[in-house]
Order: structure tokens, then C-alpha cells, then sequence
């Protein structure tokens, strides 16, 4: 847990536990979509920058 994380929660925990639940819930739930998000961005990242060497050098590069 990051110092901004618990200041979100001691301010929410003002309003109610219904509210504390909420975004609790809503801020690992945001956790996973970014998650998933770098996961194919580093793919398509690894991906085409693997494209371009190929045709840079026009030969296959090793598999390792």
C-alpha cells in the first residue's frame, strides 16, 4: 500500500464503510485493467520492434 493510497482511504473512511468498500473494490479493479493494458503493450512493444530488426537486417533472428 502506496502513501497516496492511504491518504485516499482516510479520507473516504470519513464518509462511511459503504464508501471505503467502494473504492476500495474500484482501486484494484483499475489495478487489473492497467495490468492487462501493459501486458499487450509490452507485447505488441517486444512485437514490433522485433518486426523492424528483421527488416532492418533481412535475415530471422535467432530463437533462443
Amino acid at each position: 500500500m502506496n502513501k497516496e493510497e492511504c491518504i485516499d482511504w482516510i479520507f473516504v473512511s470519513g464518509l462511511g464503510t459503504s464508501q471505503l468498500a467502494a473504492v476500495s473494490v474500484t482501486f484494484r479493479l483499475i489495478q487489473v485493467i492497467i495490468g492487462i493494458g501493459l501486458t499487450f503493450g509490452n507485447g505488441a512493444d517486444s512485437y514490433i520492434l522485433t518486426e523492424i530488426l528483421v527488416l532492418k537486417n533481412n535475415k530471422e533472428l535467432p530463437l533462443w
